[in-house]
């Protein structure tokens, strides 16, 4: 089928491709998502067998917590709603799906950065939320957090947009595009082979690559004379040009990554 765009056929496939998601990742994104009731459950019954009083978790612990459920999720989702298309029968019978390359492409980034994070987010919230109205002492929702005066970020009148989160969710969306290629690179063991893929390329850039480029920066005459010339006149615009560069870096990363997993897609064959 070539590679064309059909408004009725992409939605009937995004809707199969849902139906995917529930089948393949639904429980693991319900239970990452329940993180701070099921971190509000354990705490509390610990507390009653040591101190025989309920404790509840504090802030930075439900923070934590929420990170490294974001973070497992990031690595495991896309192999278990997307892993199957490497194999050679369920690949096959995808490819047979009537509905372009294109159409395919779309929904699964979609399903990956748009529909897995607002789903997490969501329950997430929802949860922790919930569970204030059980306790007064239960103390800041997640949803009130502000990431820039918990890393300190508003100094200087510097603050990152969105309160923080638009950088989380870009980073978040990067990690879950890098797993997503790996899963329908790699025939097995998926997730493993993305991570040692990932820790070369890291090994590569911090060995070979910084070393060049520190080497010809340090050779530009004057280069460092122009960039605190440039930092001093742009002062009062410095804010722009720090979340400039913070989101023009994890667009470059995530339309990267967009395109290497499109290239996979329109080569795969069984």
């Amino acid at each position: 089928m070539n590679n064309t765009f059909s408004a009725k056929r992409f939605g009937n496939y995004f809707l199969y491709d849902l139906r995917r998601l529930w089948a393949g990742g639904g429980l693991p994104l319900l239970i990452l998502s329940l993180m701070p009731l099921i971190l509000w459950f354990f705490t509390g019954v610990y507390g009653v067998l040591i101190t025989h009083h309920w404790v509840l978790p504090t802030l930075d612990a439900r923070v934590a917590c929420v990170v490294a459920a974001m973070f497992i999720g990031s690595l495991m989702l896309p192999s278990r709603v997307y892993g199957y298309l490497t194999d050679k029968r369920a690949g096959s019978e995808w490819l047979m799906i009537p509905a372009s390359r294109l159409e395919k492409f779309l929904s699964m980034i979609l399903v990956t950065i748009v529909v897995i994070p607002l789903v997490f987010v969501c329950l997430t919230l929802l949860s922790d939320g919930a569970l204030s109205l059980f306790s007064k002492d239960y103390g800041m929702l997640l949803s009130q957090l502000n990431l820039n005066e918990a890393m300190k970020l508003e100094s200087d009148d510097i603050h990152i947009v969105g309160g923080g989160w638009w950088f989380v969710y870009f980073w978040v969306s990067g990690v879950l595009l890098e797993f997503l290629l790996g899963a329908i690179f790699f025939k097995k063991q998926k997730v493993a082979k993305t991570i040692l893929v990932l820790l070369g390329i890291g090994f590569v850039f911090s060995v070979i690559g910084v070393p060049l480029v520190v080497n010809d920066i340090l050779d530009i005459e004057g280069l460092a004379d122009m960039v605190a010339d440039w930092a001093e006149a742009n002062m009062h615009q410095m804010e722009f040009w720090i979340n400039f560069f913070i989101d023009a870096s994890y667009a470059l990363r995530v339309g990267v990554l967009g395109l290497l997993i499109w290239l996979r897609i329109k080569t795969l064959k069984h």
